[in-house]
């Protein structure tokens, strides 16, 4: 334990010091952003007011030309812009003079100054470790980050033959209809014009516009998946192969799901389903499991977990290269230097975070919920 002459000094630099390792531990601790670290996707040092991107929500018409056909210049507005601002967390805790005086020499039990760095980095990943999930966008969450609930709000499903919005979800519908508000643009399938040309969305083809904003939820209790019954624990395969088709389906390898994880519930059931189909359960050790995640089954190439904070009989699939951490700061957490305290005598100490998730496009992620 440092003497009373080291408190202004050693003490805030102790702090300092040992934050990169253990938000390294961090965050490797969640399926989410250990993937996310694995990939490069945690940016810092990111200014400015929040921050925005541009999205191609459309392509140029393509006309027919027998080399004498008369043109039309017009301008075409391609593209729509998407905004999101910086949110974070904190905490705090002080040791007071008596304390420090008390806690030293062979009457030490507990190394107070020493600790104080992994003790509050642990109760903000207790907290971080669930708004991987929560939704920004609700009332008293004014200060979270976007998490994927952010964008997965339905309104009604999408029907199965004639592709309309269902206002009242239906048990034979296999999705939602996707009504949120992410970055400030709407979710809904031709919010921004176009159509779908063929078949029925996400199968067929749609213009550019139609869901260039929509995220994918499937439902796992739908009568058109082929289960023995109409439940998770029956057609939770099917579940995940029409999701995952449905999050790929403008193709390409960028657009492709890398993982999906589960709440723990679900995740067992899918455990049984695999038994009982006498599938082989992990096919490599990349991925999750190189993270050193046991609890990881493949389906159709992408890697499946359970993870804490996912809410009671949800599930979800991301594709890691289409969204970002950013960070105002130079790491995720970041601990200011302790301050001395004259008036309390007290030497107080914070943790905290300034950043947000980005999500490049809606389209790219989906969702498992029994809509109906």
């Amino acid at each position: 334990m440092p003497s009373t002459t080291t408190w202004g000094r050693s003490l805030a630099a102790s702090i300092v010091k040992h934050l990169p390792d253990v938000e390294d531990e961090v965050l490797r601790n969640r399926p989410v952003s250990a993937y996310l670290k694995d990939r490069g996707r945690f940016l810092f040092n990111q200014g400015g007011n929040g921050f925005d991107w541009r999205i191609k929500y459309k392509l140029h018409t393509v006309q027919g030309n027998t080399g004498e056909t008369a043109r039309n210049f017009t301008r075409t507005n391609r593209y729509q812009i998407a905004e999101l601002e910086y949110r974070g967390y904190q905490v705090v805790d002080a040791i007071y003079k008596k304390e420090m005086l008390e806690n030293r020499g062979p009457e030490q039990i507990i190394d107070l100054a020493g600790d104080m760095v992994e003790d509050l980095t642990e109760s903000l990943d207790e907290h971080i470790g669930d708004q991987w999930y929560v939704d920004g966008n609700l009332a008293g969450n004014e200060n979270s980050l976007h998490g994927f609930e952010s964008m997965m709000g339905i309104d009604g499903s999408v029907n199965i033959t004639t592709g309309a919005q269902e206002s009242s979800a239906r048990a034979a519908d296999l999705y939602g209809w996707a009504s949120d508000t992410y970055a400030n643009l709407t979710t809904g399938l031709g919010d921004y014009g176009g159509s779908q040309t063929s078949g029925v969305w996400p199968d067929g083809q749609a213009q550019p516009a139609y869901d260039f904003w929509s995220p994918v939820v499937a439902n796992y209790t739908s009568t058109a998946l082929p289960g023995s019954s109409d439940t998770w624990a029956a057609q939770g395969i099917e579940a995940i192969r029409a999701l995952q088709i449905a999050v790929h389906r403008n193709g390409g390898q960028n657009n492709a799901a890398d993982f999906g994880v589960l709440d723990r519930s679900l995740y067992r059931d899918l455990l049984n389903l695999l038994d009982d189909k006498e599938r082989v359960l992990v096919t490599n050790d990349a991925g999750l499991r190189s993270f050193g995640f046991k609890n990881v089954v493949e389906i159709d190439g992408v890697e499946w977990t359970h993870d804490y904070g996912v809410p009671v009989n949800v599930g979800y699939v991301f594709n890691v290269d289409q969204m970002d951490v950013r960070s105002m700061q130079a790491t995720f957490l970041n601990s200011d230097e302790n301050e001395w305290d004259i008036d309390s005598q007290s030497m107080k100490y914070v943790v905290d975070c300034l950043a947000n998730i980005k999500f490049k496009s809606p389209r790219n992620f989906g969702k498992l919920y029994g809509v109906a």
